[in-house]
């Protein structure tokens, strides 16, 4: 579970490096057809020269940013190789479009699901009843014990008999047998305390885990039914109006880099969710 989680994380910030890349080469290009348009402007009179000049210190920046962008894809792939026992510069695939994300169960049935298949839980429990094991047979020392045996010899060239054994155990070193049953039963107590403390921490993990997931799953919800399209709005309306000399162009810059923030975000969103749904499936196993 741990490796499988492991590369599924890995390949999960691969796939947000290479969907970022993309949307910051598609804010270069925007930044660039808007430089054109003012520099147009300009050679005609109707923007001054400190326009032109923003476009393009906004283009450097995202050249910068790009950059960065690109440095963040190539420690993914790095990474994943790692986990698959490539070498970092093997080449990777494009990352497809992962599956749509689906609402989880309930988090008491989430609960009882990772109690039932947690195997570290299942370890634990196991502790617990070999240290139960071992201090009932502790305990049944108090009382005397016997042994019977039987046994067939046959010399050779001689007569066959049969040997009785009746064996009698008493124990009379009580300080001794006192001393290991408080050991067997801190022993179980201490079983118990472990799987316990190993529960409560699984629990923990998993409603962090769930409350991650449930509210990254709320803002995807909003940002791509609400925020993205009210930015996109926005942006062709600047547009237009920037067109028509009825705004300048800051107006339209700030629309442009409002609507790339808001991609970004929704794709940071999305990455932030499926991790969760990851760290949910590490520690619940398979999802009912």
């Amino acid at each position: 579970l741990e490796l499988s989680a492991s590369i599924k994380a890995a390949w999960l910030r691969y796939y947000a490096a290479d969907r970022e890349a993309v949307l910051n080469r598609d804010a270069l290009r925007l930044l660039q057809g808007l430089e054109e348009i003012t520099l147009s402007r300009y050679r005609l009179g109707l923007l001054p020269q400190q326009a032109v000049l923003r476009a393009q210190r906004e283009i450097t920046a995202q050249r910068l940013s790009l950059v960065a962008v690109e440095q963040r894809r190539r420690t993914a792939t790095a990474a994943l190789n790692a986990l698959l026992a490539r070498t970092p510069g093997s080449p990777l695939a494009a990352p497809a479009e992962p599956a749509p994300l689906a609402d989880l169960p309930p988090i008491d049935q989430l609960l009882t699901h990772t109690r039932d298949r947690n195997p570290l839980l299942a370890a634990e429990a196991a502790g617990v009843k070999a240290a139960r094991f071992e201090r009932d047979r502790t305990w049944r020392d108090r009382y005397p014990d016997f042994s019977i045996g039987l046994t067939n010899n046959r010399p050779r060239g001689g007569e066959s008999s049969w040997d009785l054994m009746f064996e009698v155990m008493i124990p009379l070193q009580q300080s001794a047998r006192r001393a290991r049953e408080r050991e067997a039963t801190y022993m179980l107590t201490a079983a118990d305390a472990r799987r316990d403390a190993a529960e409560a921490k699984l629990h923990g993990e998993l409603g962090s885990a769930h409350a991650a997931y449930t509210a990254g799953h709320d803002t995807l919800r909003l940002l791509r039914g609400t925020l993205l399209p009210q930015a996109e709005a926005t942006r062709d309306a600047s547009r237009s109006a920037f067109s028509a000399g009825s705004v300048d162009f800051d107006t339209v810059l700030e629309a442009e880099r409002q609507l790339v923030d808001t991609r970004l975000a929704l794709l940071q969103a999305d990455l932030d969710t499926r991790l969760a749904l990851t760290e949910l499936e590490k520690i619940a196993g398979d999802l009912p």
